[in-house]
């Protein structure tokens, strides 16, 4: 926050921290935390790129006919867990249709979305390793420790490392009433 902060300053942009929303399939059984630092109707336009929001929220801040717009990680996960053993994740999943039952919900048309498969290839297992470390919503339960026969396995393989993963995007109205 400090850096964007100072970096963003001399072109009049003040930067504004927030504790962040709870994830969104959280916010079925637990209402979202705290309320932006902005006036109702502030802005035209919201952008949310993977973090997870309160489409309440969202709304509020939003003028009538406002967008919101949103790029997010399906959290199914790709594939980067089974490479290493992992069953593919179960319960309730954040995905494009999840995500659009909530702006609908908060009030929001939905008028275009899309899926998509993004690949990346590692060239060795330490920078999948280094990868699952600092992208830990990939693959929560990742540790070098426990993974280790997974990742000597595919060290050993000798060959690039593909994983794909599932991403969506959004936009959505805030419709005039």
């Amino acid at each position: 926050m400090p850096v964007a902060a100072t970096r963003l300053a001399p072109l009049g942009i003040r930067v504004v921290h927030d504790e962040g929303a709870i994830d969104n399939v959280d916010q079925v059984e637990r209402p979202p935390r705290g309320r932006l630092a902005f006036r109702d109707a502030a802005f035209d336009v919201v952008i949310n790129r993977h973090e997870a929001f309160a489409a309440e929220e969202v709304f509020r801040v939003l003028r009538s006919g406002g967008r919101f717009i949103t790029q997010q990680a399906d959290s199914a996960g790709g594939d980067a867990g089974e490479l290493i053993g992992l069953p593919p994740r179960s319960g309730r999943l954040f995905d494009r249709s999840f995500a659009t039952a909530q702006l609908e919900a908060a009030g929001f048309v939905v008028h275009e979305g899309a899926d998509a498969i993004e690949t990346i290839t590692f060239a060795d297992v330490g920078a999948f390793a280094w990868y699952l470390r600092m992208v830990p919503w990939s693959v929560p339960a990742f540790t070098i420790d426990e993974h280790r026969p997974a990742l000597e396995r595919l060290h050993e393989s000798g060959v690039p490392i593909v994983v794909r993963g599932l991403r969506f995007w959004l936009t959505a109205t805030k419709e005039t009433r």
